[in-house]
C-alpha cells in the first residue's frame, strides 16, 4: 500500500468513514418509505385491479385444452405453497376444481 501512497491507517480511516456514513440497509429503508408514501394504493393490502385496458385473450379456432399434471413441490415448501395457495383462495383469484375437463377426456 506503501506504493501507491497510501498507509494502512489512512485506509482504514476512508473504509471506516464509507461504513459508517452511507448503509446500504438506511438506503433500502428511506427509498422504500418513499416509495410507500408516493404511491398508497399500489402498497395497500389486498388484491390490485389493472383498470386502464380491457385485456383480451384471442385463441386459435382449432385450439385444445392440454393437461400437465401438477409440478412437485419440495416437502420442506410445501406449507408455505399451501398458505399461499389458501391466501389465493380466499382473494378469489383461483378456485378449487375436482377435475379439469381436458383431464376428463
Amino acid at each position: 500500500m506503501q506504493r501507491l501512497g497510501l498507509h494502512f491507517a489512512d485506509a482504514v480511516a476512508v473504509n471506516a468513514f464509507s461504513t459508517e456514513h452511507l448503509s446500504t440497509s438506511n438506503i433500502k429503508a428511506d427509498t422504500v418509505a418513499s416509495l410507500e408514501n408516493s404511491f398508497p394504493d399500489v402498497f395497500k393490502d389486498g388484491l390490485g385491479q389493472y383498470t386502464v385496458t380491457k385485456a383480451t385473450l384471442t385463441l386459435k379456432q382449432n385450439a385444445t385444452s392440454v393437461y400437465r399434471r401438477a409440478r412437485p413441490v419440495l416437502y420442506a415448501s410445501l406449507p408455505i405453497v399451501e398458505q399461499e395457495l389458501d391466501r389465493l383462495l380466499n382473494l378469489g383469484v383461483i378456485k378449487p376444481v375436482r377435475h379439469a375437463d381436458c383431464a376428463a377426456q
